[in-house]
């Protein structure tokens, strides 16, 4: 969430994105499938998001800084089953839409024991150039998660600037 926040706050010509990713029926898994089952869903989710951006933790303390110099998309785990993950590098909505509808389909092929598919609501804003306070970016992301679970959950949703709504 640092990370996200010093890298808004510089000013961008890029294109950037936030989005928070909370699991759907987290409290079901752990409830019929057991919390091991749960920690292995919140494993294999963290697991997908950062396989699907390609990075690479060599050297994993060093992260921070080559995300800010080589302008790196990267994830994190806000607690309990909630991601957020800033992706950067991308040309605008339609590639982060596709990405992240990739990460959603990797996510309900899931199939392990008897967890059969992990499914997750998506919350995304797209950070401006003018664009640079991480409360403001995360409080649109999360009302267009909140969206994304009030319109039936396992989906996407953007929210809109223009009009102040989510799509």
């Amino acid at each position: 969430f640092s990370l996200a926040g010093s890298i808004i706050k510089q000013p961008h010509d890029e294109y950037l994105a936030i989005c928070l990713i909370d699991l759907d029926g987290f409290k079901q898994i752990n409830d019929k499938l057991g919390h091991q089952m749960g920690d292995k869903a919140i494993q294999i989710t963290g697991n997908t998001i950062i396989d699907s951006m390609h990075i690479e933790f060599r050297e994993k303390w060093s992260f921070t800084e080559r995300a800010i110099a080589e302008k790196l998309s990267f994830a994190g785990r806000l607690g309990g089953d909630e991601f957020i993950v800033l992706v950067r590098g991308k040309n605008g909505r339609e590639d982060v839409e596709a990405f992240l509808t990739n990460v959603l389909q990797c996510l309900n092929e899931v199939k392990l024991g008897d967890l059969h598919g992990i499914k997750a609501s998506f919350g995304v804003t797209e950070i401006l150039p003018g664009d640079n306070d991480i409360d403001t970016a995360y409080s649109q992301a999360d009302a267009a998660l909140y969206e994304s679970k009030r319109a039936g959950k396992n989906q996407i949703n953007f929210f809109q600037k223009t009009g102040g709504g989510v799509s």
